[in-house]
């Protein structure tokens, strides 16, 4: 059943994914191997790998896509660069300001990644971090009875059609399936019982319902979870918490807090994030604008830049 958890959990996210197979990690070829050749030259996984380490995001995305046709252009790119470096395009306008308005944004983009990744946060302001947030890190061992229901369906959307094919094929698989309600009714029953009689799990089942430790971070759905989390003491049970096509109801064993090492790297994320926000908030304070023509900022439209001319002789 945590298996289903995690199913239920992923199942948007999969949706989204390409069925094209990726291609292998460059990181797992030596640099040096030799992976084509171009004009007569060798091209290495090194030559690659500085590729796609020096060149925009959009670089990355082409190359997973098709790799061969990057590596292509990215070749054609260079010549056809060196070609205008001897010409001395670069120093004439309006490829002049262009190149350096592109190379201001990207100064200030390394500024940036540098005051987010770079901040350095003390052993002090972690512990205390840690000991303010101890409900965020709260972890609880619970044991589930889960009783498969049958949803109710309304419309005639996408989604409600989508939900139809589902219950469809669940009333196949599970004829003596009960309605939400009734589930909930069953759930709320004699715990110890109720496990050997109705749970549905059957990966707990045998063991009396014994689901093992949850956590903020455990990869379970948010009701899931927010249930387990919100048990007070051992022995008391969560409401019942439907997800998906099962309703929950948990009996809290034990809880306790995640040592400080095991969530050490998420505390210095947050913090860094805070330290960001104030730094980068400060920033957009500081260039905050004062209005002088409301008409100009009503019709941002009507401000276009003129039409490029054709580059200038040197």
């Amino acid at each position: 059943m945590r298996l289903y958890l995690l199913l239920a959990c992923a199942a948007s996210f999969a949706a989204t994914l390409s069925a094209q197979t990726s291609p292998p990690a460059l990181g797992t070829i030596p640099p040096e191997t030799v992976i084509a050749t171009v004009n007569g030259k060798d091209v290495t996984a090194g030559d690659v790998i500085k590729m796609l380490e020096n060149q925009p995001p959009v670089f990355a995305e082409s190359f997973r896509a098709d790799p061969k046709g990057t590596i292509q252009r990215f070749f054609v790119m260079r010549e056809l660069a060196e070609d205008g470096e001897k010409k001395k395009l670069a120093e004439r306008e309006p490829l002049k300001s262009q190149l350096a308005a592109a190379r201001a944004y990207a100064i200030a983009m390394d500024v940036v990644n540098s005051e987010r990744n770079g901040f350095q946060v003390s052993n002090e302001a972690m512990e205390q971090y840690y000991k303010q947030n101890q409900a965020r890190y709260s972890q609880a061992k619970v044991k589930v009875i889960a009783i498969r229901f049958l949803p109710e369906t309304k419309g005639t959307s996408a989604d409600a059609v989508k939900d139809a094919a589902k219950i469809a094929l669940l009333k196949s698989q599970y004829p003596n399936l009960r309605s939400l309600n009734e589930a909930t009714k069953i759930a709320r029953g004699d715990f110890e019982k109720l496990v050997a009689q109705y749970s549905d799990d059957q990966d707990t089942k045998p063991m009396g319902g014994d689901f093992g430790w949850v956590k903020g971070t455990s990869a379970y759905p948010e009701a899931f979870k927010k249930a387990a989390l919100a048990i007070d003491k051992p022995g008391d049970l969560s409401e019942p918490t439907p997800v998906e096509f099962m309703v929950y109801v948990m009996r809290l064993e034990e809880k306790k807090v995640q040592p400080l090492d095991e969530v050490r790297e998420p505390i210095i994320q947050e913090l860094r994030n805070v330290h960001f926000l104030s730094w980068f908030n400060s920033l957009i304070n500081k260039y905050e604008l004062t209005i002088k023509d409301v008409d100009f900022f009503a019709r941002p439209g009507a401000v276009t830049p003129p039409k490029p001319q054709a580059p200038t002789k040197p």
